[in-house]
């Protein structure tokens, strides 16, 4: 897979200049599964559109089977290329519109070289960070309607050990034994 055309320096040389005039991307929009922000993909377009086509830059979104394609491209036809494979475990045409968006997001600002207003240094992803509150809040709810006794404090689980416990006696159901089927 071609990643750019054969001389890119135009492009190097627009990119530098836009990025002068980007500011930083604003998480503005909030995941209510996650309690957490992120920035919305219509507020990144509308925060670095104009600013792209001023120093003659476009950025455009393209599906090749299960990959999102993502090109920039200058006028001089010098262009830059990124792949971002599209997950659906859904397999169905909502997973996939949701699949191009969140690729669609990520890849442009990847592309772009931009930030949002909070950077975590990468912590969100880590399998030992402390579970998230609304994961703490299931625990609790799990815990309390099962009849679990925690081995430790709900605040120490981590991000990890909350979503296994979830997965594990979230979804199951009581017999009236009491016995978790």
């Amino acid at each position: 897979m071609e990643i750019q055309s054969e001389n890119i320096k135009d492009l190097i040389i627009a990119l530098v200049e836009a990025k002068k005039r980007f500011g930083t991307i604003p998480k503005d929009k909030i995941n209510p599964f996650y309690k957490s922000k992120y920035a919305e993909l219509c507020g990144i377009r509308k925060s670095v559109d104009s600013i792209l086509c001023e120093v003659g830059l476009t950025v455009q979104h393209f599906h090749c089977k299960d990959v999102l394609i993502t090109q920039l491209t200058h006028t001089s036809g010098q262009w830059q290329r990124g792949y971002f494979r599209l997950l659906n475990p859904k397999g169905d045409a909502q997973g996939e519109g949701a699949a191009t968006t969140y690729a669609s997001r990520y890849s442009l600002m990847s592309i772009l070289g931009l930030s949002s207003d909070e950077d975590d240094d990468g912590n969100s992803i880590r399998a030992d960070r402390p579970a998230s509150e609304g994961q703490q809040k299931a625990i609790y709810a799990i815990s309390k309607s099962r009849g679990i006794v925690l081995k430790k404090g709900i605040e120490d689980f981590t991000f990890n050990e909350a979503s296994k416990f979830i997965e594990q006696f979230g979804e199951k159901r009581v017999e009236k034994t009491g016995e978790i089927k």
